[in-house]
């Protein structure tokens, strides 16, 4: 466990800081300080390729629609506690969950960098609880179906 002063020191301006919440993140300047405070499951290279982040592996299958992500091994919170494939699901869900919004879907503004998920539209429209394409297998493995084989979904994971 940690001990002593936790300091985190960003540059960049933090007059229009509204949220550090990665899920409410609705301008750049939030969406900057989100990015270096919490990890996703893929990054962008120095060429802007994804890579996995918090994924150890990403497999893909055949039909590009269905991605499985092996969760590296030590991911964890800043509490040490380990960074479960339960938790990415509740942390996508919640990303889509239209009460994250302050209760008002139009905060949204539409379709999100994780709308092509399956059940994407359903949750955003208030018609499901759950994220229908995303499921933890084990606590490391988790599965992420997509309505059609997206080319960019993997950098779209980055942001």
């Amino acid at each position: 466990a940690p001990r002593g002063e936790q300091v985190l020191r960003l540059i960049g301006t933090t007059d229009t800081v509204t949220t550090l919440d990665p899920a409410l993140a609705r301008d750049v300047t939030a969406g900057f300080f989100a990015r270096q405070i919490f990890r996703g499951l893929t990054r962008l290279d120095a060429d802007l390729a994804p890579r996995p982040e918090l994924a150890e592996r990403i497999e893909i299958d055949p039909s590009g629609s269905r991605y499985r992500f092996t969760l590296r091994e030590g991911a964890a919170f800043h509490d040490g506690s380990p960074i479960r494939a339960e938790d990415v699901v509740a942390s996508l869900t919640r990303a889509l969950d239209p009460t994250t919004a302050g209760g008002d879907p139009s905060r949204l503004g539409g379709p999100t960098y994780l709308s092509d998920i399956r059940g994407a539209a359903d949750l955003l429209a208030g018609r499901a609880e759950g994220l229908a394409g995303v499921r933890a297998i084990d606590d490391r493995t988790l599965e992420i179906e997509l309505d059609e084989p997206s080319a960019t979904f993997l950098m779209r994971l980055a942001a």
